[in-house]
């Protein structure tokens, strides 16, 4: 004798077909709306950090950056600080022991916070060195971030290194021979 559903039965399946299309619908809506939400932390540190909670939790950068009377940027050790000099006094910190990878912080002049975070690699055959951020890393192909992201709010190419920028999630990624070379969140410096 052959299965025959009643009316019940076949309301019951309709209604756990919905409700399946509806928790799948639901499932790729938030999977979408969390990539467009803005970055605030990256490779332990987080946007609004003072340069207190910084040196708290991660100690003393390695080296601190300034502004030349030329206009260029220098990097000094911090063991090379003049001594009245403290590491506080500088906006731009970069942590990175080995040359694999550089970590940069800006402070704002104004609250001495951080606005911008870049983690830069030189190395593209050891892949996770920078944190990824939702799944991108330095190494990733440009397709891997337009996939992973969507499309970019802008595109850039300078001296040979072409900036992806995601300005809705405050993310930057730069590349270099199609492929990341570093990952930023925050407020890029332009001074």
């Amino acid at each position: 004798m052959a299965f025959k559903p009643n009316k019940w039965m076949l309301i019951a399946f309709g209604a756990a077909l919905g409700l399946s299309a509806l928790t799948a619908g639901t499932l790729v809506a938030i999977n979408a709306y969390d990539k467009q939400q803005p970055v605030t932390q990256y490779a332990g540190f987080a946007l609004d950090m003072s340069k207190d909670e910084v040196l708290y939790e991660n100690g003393e950068p390695q080296y601190v950056f300034q502004k030349e009377s030329d206009g260029l940027w220098s990097s000094k050790d911090i063991t090379e600080l003049p001594t009245k000099k403290d590491v506080k006094s500088y906006n731009f910190w970069a942590y990175g022991e080995d040359n694999s990878k550089i970590i940069i912080l800006r402070f704002t002049n104004e609250t001495q916070k951080v606005i911008f975070i870049r983690c830069i690699t030189r190395n593209f055959h050891s892949t996770k060195i920078c944190p990824d951020i939702k799944g991108i890393a330095a190494g990733d192909t440009e397709k891997k971030v337009k996939d992973t992201f969507g499309k970019p709010s802008e595109e850039k190419i300078a001296d040979g290194v072409k900036s992806v920028i995601y300005k809705k999630q405050g993310v930057i990624f730069r590349l270099h021979k199609k492929k990341v070379n570093s990952v930023s969140i925050g407020i890029e410096p332009t001074s």
